[in-house]
C-alpha cells in the first residue's frame, strides 16, 4: 500500500515541479542488476496500468 502512495507522490511532484504538460510515468519497486533493461508497454486497464518487462543482456 505505501509503495503505491510513494510512487504516486513522486510522480505528482515531478509533474507539478517540472512544468511538463504530458503525463509522467513514475515506476518504483523494480529490482534490476547490471545488464538489465526495462521495456514499458502500452497502457492497459483504463490507461492507468503499464506492463513492464525486465530483459537481461547475455554475452557469451
Amino acid at each position: 500500500m505505501y509503495e503505491l502512495i510513494i510512487g504516486n507522490s513522486v510522480g505528482n511532484i515531478l509533474f507539478r515541479e517540472s512544468g511538463i504538460s504530458n503525463g509522467i510515468l513514475s515506476i518504483d519497486e523494480i529490482l534490476l542488476k547490471e545488464g538489465d533493461f526495462i521495456e514499458i508497454g502500452e497502457p492497459i486497464i483504463e490507461n492507468r496500468v503499464f506492463p513492464v518487462v525486465i530483459k537481461s543482456l547475455i554475452f557469451g
